[in-house]
């Protein structure tokens, strides 16, 4: 049987805050996800794991190999996005705090995810303010679940990194 401080060294070793990764892909792998509150934390956490430079790290997560979510309670998950079925398969299929909001609201969620995928299928770059005309006027952290669950679902890929980033 382990010893809490050795257990804590494994974990340690694990995440990479012994011995620094040289891949971004090889961390991902190990621990699974980042997560955070948002977009620049991941990046900072990143950095605080795997060698390399404030610019490499932007680089990577800009090369379309990872999938950004807001999943649990609206917190960012950063995965790679050769593992989206497992993603779906414990996000995706599950009734979540988007759910219970739209429930609230009176909202159709299907039909608005629906909607968000037809536009979707049209167009592969697209503003927030087309979303919100699409999910209507509802409170802004409606809007945001709502937006989060098409990511979740897989409809909607790459988000913006902030509020400030209007094109989806």
């Amino acid at each position: 049987m382990f010893t809490k401080a050795e257990i804590t060294q494994i974990r340690l070793h694990k995440l990479g805050m012994v011995e620094s990764f040289t891949e971004p892909i090889t961390f991902i792998r190990q621990v699974i996800a980042l997560q955070t509150q948002n977009h620049q934390p991941a990046l900072v956490n990143f950095l605080q794991h795997v060698d390399m430079s404030w610019l490499e790290v932007e680089q990577f997560f800009a090369s379309n190999q990872i999938i950004k979510i807001w999943a649990n309670r609206l917190t960012l998950h950063t995965f790679l996005a050769e593992d989206w079925e497992m993603v779906f398969r414990v996000f995706g299929t599950r009734t979540n705090i988007v759910n219970r909001l739209c429930q609230k609201e009176g909202i159709d969620l299907a039909s608005l995810l629906m909607e968000i995928d037809e536009l979707g299928q049209k167009r592969a770059v697209f503003s927030r303010k087309e979303l919100e005309a699409i999910i209507g006027e509802y409170p802004s952290q409606v809007i945001s679940s709502i937006i989060a669950q098409a990511t979740i679902a897989g409809i909607l890929y790459l988000l913006p990194s902030s509020d400030a980033v209007k094109k989806l």
